[in-house]
């Protein structure tokens, strides 16, 4: 590859890196302040939506939805869960859930909250860190 490619590519893997990191972030400040500010219930598992999702090879691959019930000022909510997994949930499982007051179907789960920044914070960091080490070997091997 020549060296103008390199440094682009390099440049665009810093950026996108380095967006996913501050998005995580981001999501993580707005979800954690709804999990202090916003009431909190007990949720159970009681049901699953099961969609068939196709990856860039063909093969596909089963996900689960969970769906939530809980109770809010006296009235019970049934909701389907921001998240999916591809293993089946276990029905009468508890997740730990914050609620809108004004609009009680509008959740955030507790657990959830985490692995996405997790996973954020994870690919950020790979990105921009191979994006940093192809500029900068590129710079190098130009100097030479």
């Amino acid at each position: 590859m020549s060296f103008k490619r390199n440094i682009l590519i390099g440049l665009l893997m810093i950026c996108l890196g380095t967006g996913l990191i501050i998005g995580g972030t981001v999501y993580k400040q707005d979800t954690d302040k709804k999990l202090d500010s916003w009431p909190h219930a007990e949720a159970v598992v009681v049901d699953y939506d099961s969609e068939y999702r196709r990856d860039s090879d063909g093969d596909s691959t089963i996900m689960y939805s969970e769906i939530l019930e809980f109770e809010a000022d006296g009235e019970t909510y049934r909701v389907k869960s921001n998240s999916s997994s591809n293993i089946r949930p276990r029905i009468g499982a508890v997740r730990e859930i914050a609620y809108d007051p004004v609009n009680p179907r509008n959740i955030v789960e507790k657990a959830s909250n985490k692995m996405l920044f997790i996973i954020l914070f994870i690919a950020g960091g790979a990105f921009a860190a191979v994006g940093l080490l192809l500029t900068v070997t590129s710079f190098v091997k130009r100097k030479s």
